[in-house]
């Protein structure tokens, strides 16, 4: 299965199962869904009968049982824009996928200079794959110092932001930043912008909200929205 076709084999099976049209041709459609309506769709989900839901999930189970890159942050941002849906379907339940994939940043460095020389065009994929689960960790192990090495190695390379400059905030820098800054910044604009578009997805923000009045991303901003998930 290639690295895009699971969210779509994955919603096509849900809205089926619901006698709904698919309107998800991809991830980035998430964006224009109001929550409103993802409630609506929860309520068709868990109002299925018992046998529909145990069908539905043997169903999911099958197809999360090997994840190709790419496939695991898609498929992770779709389990949190449903209501609670893990409490019907046990296969959006991540915690073990998140504990397995959950890389400390020194890892992470050393990772993206390998995917940089083998995979380049996959950077993207390989990028939100390995910070979903490191943020979400951090967020729920209340660890706001390591949220703060993630963004500041991943963003800005141990640069202090204009916005945080007059706050109490240390921006990391160590070898991490300084390892990651020589391979990075051909690739920066595209990974930032995913980075944003995973945060708002995940922690239901809008992405306006996670940046600065120049359009940058604003560390304060995203610390401030995160820590209310702490």
């Amino acid at each position: 299965m290639s690295k895009r076709a699971l969210f779509k084999v994955v919603t096509d099976l849900i809205f089926n199962q619901i006698s709904a049209s698919n309107p998800l041709q991809n991830i980035w459609d998430i964006k224009n869904i109001s929550s409103d309506q993802w409630s609506e769709w929860t309520d068709a989900i868990t109002s299925l009968d018992e046998s529909q839901l145990n069908a539905l999930n043997n169903e999911l189970e099958k197809l999360f049982k090997h994840f190709n890159t790419g496939d695991f942050w898609q498929i992770l941002v779709l389990s949190r824009k449903f209501t609670d849906i893990r409490e019907y379907l046990s296969a959006f339940n991540f915690d073990e996928e998140l504990a397995k994939r959950s890389l400390t940043v020194t890892e992470f460095v050393a990772h993206f200079s390998k995917w940089i020389k083998d995979k380049p065009k996959m950077i993207e994929e390989y990028c939100n794959d390995a910070l979903a689960p490191m943020i979400d960790n951090a967020v729920y192990e209340s660890n706001k110092d390591t949220l703060i090495e993630i963004f500041s190695v991943v963003i800005w390379q141990g640069v202090i932001p204009f916005d945080s400059v007059e706050e109490e905030i240390e921006i990391i820098s160590n070898e991490n930043t300084e390892n990651f800054s020589t391979v990075v910044s051909e690739y920066k604009d595209i990974i930032v912008e995913s980075l944003i578009f995973l945060l708002s997805q995940l922690y239901h923000v809008n992405e306006q909200d996670l940046r600065n009045e120049d359009g940058g991303v604003s560390l304060t901003k995203i610390i401030s929205h995160l820590q209310s998930y702490m």
